[in-house]
């Protein structure tokens, strides 16, 4: 069992996420994104909340599992925060220039 696929996907206010024609679309403040929908694994668009559940009981299904529900989160934190990288430079003898 997954632990990190039983977690449902919370929804925020001012995003909204529907399932039309095999892709998932989320709409958010800074755009709208959408990914194809795996047929190993069934998606509940609820109130506020995205759930993932394995739709069988088959070994690539329980493999998907957590990682759907991580492409989903993705999908939520892109259209609210965007994309941003943070580069960190730790130890002795890197080199680096701004």
């Amino acid at each position: 069992m997954s632990r990190i696929g039983t977690k449902a996907v919370a929804i925020p206010s001012g995003v909204t996420a529907a399932i039309d024609g095999g892709q998932l679309s989320v709409k958010g403040p800074k755009g709208t994104l959408a990914m194809p929908l795996s047929d190993n694994i069934k998606y509940e668009v609820g109130e506020g909340a995205i759930s993932v559940q394995p739709a069988n009981e088959s070994r690539e299904a329980r493999a998907f599992w957590g990682m759907q529900r991580t492409l989903v989160q993705n999908l939520i934190t892109g259209v609210t925060e965007g994309f941003t990288k943070v580069l960190e430079i730790t130890g002795v003898g890197y080199r680096a220039n701004a």
